[in-house]
Protein backbone atom coordinates (compact mmCIF):
# COMPACT_ATOMS: atom_id res chain seq x y z
CA UNK A 1 0.00 0.00 0.00
CA UNK A 2 2.69 2.63 1.09
CA UNK A 3 4.50 1.46 -2.09
CA UNK A 4 1.38 2.91 -4.42
CA UNK A 5 1.17 5.66 -2.28
CA UNK A 6 4.62 6.63 -2.86
CA UNK A 7 4.31 6.41 -6.62
CA UNK A 8 1.18 8.42 -6.73
CA UNK A 9 3.64 10.82 -4.41
CA UNK A 10 6.18 10.78 -7.19
CA UNK A 11 3.84 11.89 -9.93
CA UNK A 12 1.88 14.21 -8.36
CA UNK A 13 5.34 16.15 -7.59
CA UNK A 14 6.18 16.08 -10.85
CA UNK A 15 3.12 17.34 -12.16
CA UNK A 16 1.89 13.87 -13.63
CA UNK A 17 -1.72 13.62 -13.30
CA UNK A 18 -1.93 10.97 -15.43
CA UNK A 19 0.33 8.26 -13.66
CA UNK A 20 -1.48 9.49 -10.35
CA UNK A 21 -4.98 8.59 -11.65
CA UNK A 22 -3.79 5.43 -12.86
CA UNK A 23 -2.08 4.37 -9.43
CA UNK A 24 -5.11 4.99 -8.15
CA UNK A 25 -6.71 2.19 -9.30
CA UNK A 26 -3.17 0.06 -7.64
CA UNK A 27 -4.20 1.73 -4.41
CA UNK A 28 -7.86 0.19 -3.97
CA UNK A 29 -5.83 -3.08 -5.41
CA UNK A 30 -3.35 -2.52 -2.59
CA UNK A 31 -5.74 -2.01 0.32
CA UNK A 32 -7.78 -5.25 -0.55
CA UNK A 33 -4.59 -7.10 -0.49
CA UNK A 34 -4.26 -6.31 3.25
CA UNK A 35 -4.65 -9.54 5.67
CA UNK A 36 -7.04 -7.82 8.23
CA UNK A 37 -6.81 -11.17 10.15
CA UNK A 38 -4.14 -10.18 11.51
CA UNK A 39 -5.64 -7.79 13.03
CA UNK A 40 -7.67 -8.14 16.47
CA UNK A 41 -10.27 -6.06 18.25
CA UNK A 42 -9.56 -2.37 18.90
CA UNK A 43 -7.18 -2.57 16.27
CA UNK A 44 -9.49 -4.40 13.31
CA UNK A 45 -11.91 -1.25 14.36
CA UNK A 46 -9.42 1.36 13.60
CA UNK A 47 -8.06 -0.20 10.46
CA UNK A 48 -11.89 -0.65 9.23
CA UNK A 49 -12.47 3.10 9.61
CA UNK A 50 -9.10 3.96 7.93
CA UNK A 51 -10.02 1.33 4.87
CA UNK A 52 -13.44 3.58 4.08
CA UNK A 53 -11.38 6.63 3.93
CA UNK A 54 -8.81 5.14 2.09
CA UNK A 55 -10.89 3.09 -0.43
CA UNK A 56 -13.24 6.23 -0.88
CA UNK A 57 -10.60 8.87 -1.45
CA UNK A 58 -8.54 6.39 -4.29
CA UNK A 59 -11.89 5.85 -5.71
CA UNK A 60 -12.55 9.45 -5.98
CA UNK A 61 -8.59 10.14 -7.66
CA UNK A 62 -9.42 6.82 -10.25
CA UNK A 63 -12.01 9.17 -11.38
CA UNK A 64 -10.15 12.07 -12.29
CA UNK A 65 -7.12 13.11 -14.04
CA UNK A 66 -7.28 16.63 -13.46
CA UNK A 67 -3.94 17.58 -11.44
CA UNK A 68 -5.96 20.21 -8.82
CA UNK A 69 -8.74 17.65 -7.92
CA UNK A 70 -6.11 14.42 -7.58
CA UNK A 71 -3.94 16.98 -5.15
CA UNK A 72 -6.84 17.84 -2.74
CA UNK A 73 -7.61 13.93 -2.74
CA UNK A 74 -3.71 13.29 -1.77
CA UNK A 75 -4.25 15.77 0.75
CA UNK A 76 -6.65 13.43 2.38
CA UNK A 77 -5.09 10.13 1.44
CA UNK A 78 -2.12 11.91 3.21
CA UNK A 79 -3.81 12.85 6.26
CA UNK A 80 -5.03 9.39 6.35
CA UNK A 81 -2.53 7.14 5.83
CA UNK A 82 -0.60 9.23 8.12
CA UNK A 83 -2.93 8.09 10.80
CA UNK A 84 -2.27 4.64 9.43
CA UNK A 85 1.49 4.04 9.87
CA UNK A 86 1.60 5.90 13.16
CA UNK A 87 -0.72 3.10 14.13
CA UNK A 88 0.02 0.59 12.68
CA UNK A 89 3.50 1.26 11.44
CA UNK A 90 5.24 0.51 7.76
CA UNK A 91 6.40 -3.00 7.63
CA UNK A 92 10.12 -2.18 8.04
CA UNK A 93 10.35 -2.52 4.14
CA UNK A 94 10.12 1.37 3.72
CA UNK A 95 11.12 4.55 5.55
CA UNK A 96 7.97 6.76 6.23
CA UNK A 97 9.06 10.40 6.48
CA UNK A 98 6.18 13.12 7.18
CA UNK A 99 6.59 16.27 5.20
CA UNK A 100 4.39 19.68 4.97
CA UNK A 101 4.10 22.41 3.22
CA UNK A 102 2.86 25.91 4.54
CA UNK A 103 1.88 27.50 1.35
CA UNK A 104 -0.58 24.69 0.19
CA UNK A 105 -4.55 25.00 -0.12
CA UNK A 106 -4.10 28.86 0.26
CA UNK A 107 -1.67 28.36 2.61
CA UNK A 108 -3.88 25.93 5.24
CA UNK A 109 -0.61 24.08 4.62
CA UNK A 110 -0.58 20.30 3.88
CA UNK A 111 0.88 16.84 4.95
CA UNK A 112 2.45 14.03 2.36
CA UNK A 113 4.55 10.88 3.70
CA UNK A 114 7.83 10.30 1.52
CA UNK A 115 10.13 7.22 1.53
CA UNK A 116 13.36 9.29 0.93
CA UNK A 117 14.62 12.55 2.58
CA UNK A 118 14.62 15.58 0.48
CA UNK A 119 11.21 17.70 -0.29
CA UNK A 120 9.76 16.60 -3.08
CA UNK A 121 6.31 18.78 -2.98
CA UNK A 122 3.00 16.96 -4.60
CA UNK A 123 1.39 19.60 -4.31
CA UNK A 124 2.93 22.22 -6.28
CA UNK A 125 4.95 20.25 -8.19
CA UNK A 126 7.26 21.89 -10.59
CA UNK A 127 6.35 25.12 -9.51
CA UNK A 128 7.89 24.91 -6.00
CA UNK A 129 9.27 21.38 -6.07
CA UNK A 130 11.26 22.48 -3.27
CA UNK A 131 8.78 24.15 -0.85
CA UNK A 132 7.62 22.30 2.90
CA UNK A 133 10.20 20.67 5.36
CA UNK A 134 10.74 17.19 7.11
CA UNK A 135 8.84 17.11 9.96
CA UNK A 136 8.87 13.43 11.63
CA UNK A 137 9.72 10.24 10.61
CA UNK A 138 6.70 7.77 11.36
CA UNK A 139 8.51 4.73 10.48
CA UNK A 140 12.42 4.29 9.93
CA UNK A 141 13.61 1.85 6.90
CA UNK A 142 15.04 -1.33 9.29
CA UNK A 143 17.40 -3.14 7.90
Amino acid sequence: MLAVYFRIHHALSRDNAKVAGEESANLLEALEAVDMALLAHEAHMAWMKALQALKKTGEAMGKTQNIVELREQFHILSDTLAVVVKRFGSGGTQAVLQYHCPMAFNERGALWLQSKEGVENPYFGSTMFGCGEQIATLAPLKE
